[in-house]
This record gives structure tokens, sequence and C-alpha cells, in this order.
């Protein structure tokens, strides 16, 4: 990229080049040396001058290059007249390069003249495909405007491509796979769900008549800034699996108490035509006055998820809770219906920050809220569900032609449960 910026800023007169990359000591450290390797055969009447406090380097024609970091608010420095070039390099690892394209590459570039005007984005992939990089790779593929280069492109000898392959974890680690080949693949150290199989798991389950006992469990995460997540679906008794079958998702001025509970039961009066089984809810514990408020005035009562519980070495926290829910989708006891969009994609693309503290945060996705949903009901709700068969003793059975040794099993029920029930009057 520094050969490519160099060239046009040679090569055309009064030519103005914005160089970003994500971190102003990436372009002190490494680039500016790459650039000044570059230039030491570069004939004198040719050679550029590098301007310390304005970050470029300025040529005689009256073309520049000007370098600038763009996370943490730089990329504000890069904002000029006109480009006519801009580069973002490892564009891949800029927090908000949708804002930097958008909001300061392309409305200089819409100010120069030059018809051959353009950005270029080059860098190895993200982490996850779950980031705008993988839409502007899809998008220059669609229009012939990809170029994709490989270490095996580089002329590197085979051997020591083998030998550094070895060093990162194999020719099909994922560090091999994105560093090395340019390939969109989500870390498998960080995927929070890397069991997930979008082939496998992704189906619309079928319905039969046992339907109508089956427990009906709600996931709830509450946010504001992030999204406010919820899932709906049912514990099938028979096959063992949780079956999530719609998703509902507030944000920011969207969201009210009033709205939310609005959607909820929307949503749920599509199994209370058949299903009349009580609802199971959970939700995360960070606001209990909106859970109170959805109980008491909305009669839509959420039990609070515990996410710490024990202590020592037997304390169970959110990584515990993880565990429990890849479990889970190991064994193909979690089925997702194909309109649960979002939860789809955090389950494929959803990561780790780096220590596994918590989850890393998305543009689109937030911070893999509807994760966190999921998260609520197989590590908190399914162990208190799972093992409660809901269907009647003798559904299904014909009395008549089925012999019983121990007598015909009885719904067993508490004497004492009818006079508990006179005490307290039904809510909901």
């Amino acid at each position: 990229m520094a050969v490519i910026a160099l060239e046009a800023a040679l090569q055309n007169i009064n030519f103005q080049i914005h160089f970003g990359a994500p971190y102003q000591n990436a372009l002190r450290d490494f680039l500016l040396p790459i650039f000044r390797q570059i230039l030491e055969d570069c004939p004198e009447d040719l050679r550029p001058v590098w301007k310390q406090l304005e970050s470029k380097w300025v040529f005689k024609n009256g073309s520049y290059i000007k370098l600038c970091g763009a996370n943490n608010g730089q990329f504000d420095n890069l904002r000029g007249n006109k480009s006519d070039l801009f580069i973002l390099d490892e564009a891949a690892q800029i927090d908000k390069v949708d804002e930097v394209i958008n909001s300061v590459a392309l409305p200089q570039l819409l100010s120069s003249k030059n018809p051959n005007k353009k950005i270029i984005l080059p860098s190895t992939p993200p982490t996850t495909p779950d980031h705008p990089f993988k839409r502007y790779a899809e998008n220059a593929k669609a229009v012939g405007a990809y170029s994709h280069f490989t270490i095996y492109d580089a002329g590197y000898p085979p051997e020591e491509i083998a030998d550094m392959a070895i060093k990162v974890g194999g020719k099909d680690s994922t560090t091999f796979k994105r560093e090395f080949l340019a390939e969109f693949v989500v870390d498998s150290v960080l995927h929070i769900i890397p069991e997930w199989n979008s082939k496998k798991y992704i189906k619309e389950a079928i319905k039969d008549d046992y339907f109508q006992f089956f427990t009906v469990v709600e996931g709830l995460d509450i946010g504001y800034r992030d999204f406010t997540a919820f899932i709906l679906g049912y514990y099938n008794f028979n096959s063992g699996q949780l079956i999530i079958e719609y998703e509902y998702a507030l944000k920011e001025n969207d969201f009210t108490t009033e709205v939310l509970a609005k959607g909820i039961k929307d949503l749920e009066s599509e199994y209370t035509k058949v299903n009349s089984t009580r609802i199971r809810r959970i939700s995360d514990n960070n606001n209990l006055n909106l859970l109170a408020d959805l109980a008491r005035l909305h009669k839509l009562p959420f039990a609070p998820v515990s996410k710490n519980t024990g202590s020592g070495t037997d304390r169970k926290g959110k990584e515990w809770m993880v565990s429990q829910t890849r479990k889970w989708v190991n064994d193909g006891k979690v089925i997702i219906h194909p309109r649960c969009k979002m939860l789809i994609a955090s389950l494929e693309f959803g990561i780790w920050k780096e220590g596994h503290g918590e989850f890393a945060r998305s543009e689109k996705l937030g911070h893999y809220d509807f994760l966190d949903a999921l998260i609520y009901l197989v590590a908190g709700l399914m162990p208190v569900i799972q093992n409660i068969n809901p269907i009647p003793p003798l559904y299904k059975i014909n009395v008549s032609t089925t012999m019983f040794p121990s007598g015909i099993p009885l719904q067993h029920e508490n004497p004492q449960d009818n006079e508990i029930k006179k005490i307290f009057k039904i809510k909901f």
C-alpha cells in the first residue's frame, strides 16, 4: 500500500492521499519506516519531505500523503477538503470503520474531480465475520474490485511457511486461515459457542399433539444502549430439545416497559391458542424494577437468573453458564427456527473479549444479547424443567387393552393443594 500511495503521489500533480491505520503508533512504528525504506534510493528532485507536525509526506509537485490513526476518535484528523485516494490499512481492525468511510472518506472523495479516485481497504479478515469489513469485501467482489492474496503469493519458501504454520497451530487453525490465507473465520479460541452448526440446528420443528402439554419458555436480556433481547420457545419433553421459534428486539428510544410487554404478549398469543401450560420465564437480574413492573402491571412474571452462585472453586459465573449451553448445543438439544435471525447470527459469530470475562461488542448484534437470553434459558431454567414430565400419565393409552401390573397409574395430587389454592387469588 505504501508503494501504491507513493506512485500515485509522484505521477499526479496536487494529488491528495489520506492513509489511515487503526492506531497512530502503528503508523509511527511500522508504516513510517516502510515509507523511508522505499524512499532510500529516491532521486533528490522527486524525494518528498516528511512534515512531522502535520504527519504527512509533502511532494514537490504539490501532492501529499497524510498518515493518521483511525481508532479512539483519531479519524477526525483524516478529514480534509478533498481526497483523490483514501487508504484504510487493516480496515478490519478499525472500530468504527463505517463511520470513517461514510463520514470522512466518501465526502472527501466526492469533492475530488479525479476520474480515478478510489478508496482501498487492505486488511486481513477480522476475528469474526460479524464485522462491516466482510460486507465491504462482498460488495467489492460483486463488482470485480476485490483482490485476494495469501502467504503463498508473497514469495516465501514453502518450508518457511510450513514452519510458521506449525507455530500458529497448524494449517487448519483459525489463526493460519485468517492471518495467512485471508479467510473469513471465527477465532475458535474466542468463539462463544464453537459447537454451533447452522446446517444441523436451524430448522422448523414439527409440532404434534403433545405440544399442548410442553412447557413454554422465555428468555430476556435487558438492555438500553445494547439490545433488549427476548426469545420464546418450548421444551419438547419427548425429544429432550429446547426449541426457540421467536425473537423480539428493542433498543434505546424504542424501549419502554409497555412496548416490551405488548411485544411479548403478541408472540405468546401464537402459543396460548394451542398450549395452555404454564409459561416459565427467566431474565437477567440487572433491572429488578423492570421485572417488578412486568409482573405487577402486565402479568408477565420473570424469574431473575443467578449469574454467580457458589463460592471458591465451585463458583458458577458466566463461563459456567456458557459451558452448559455449549454442552446442550453439542448434544443437539437446541433447535432454532430460521426466522430468529439475530439469535442465529449471535451463535455463528459471537466472540469473547480477550480473557473471556465478557462478550465482545458487535456493531449489528450489540453485546450478543440474544446469546445471553439463550444462556439464561439453558443454564438457569432448563435444570428446573427438563425432569418434569408434563404429559398426563394415561394420555394416548387405551386402558381397556393395556395391562398395568401395578395398577392403573393416576395423576398424583396432594389433597392439600386445593385447600392452599383457595387461600391465594390467582393473578396470572
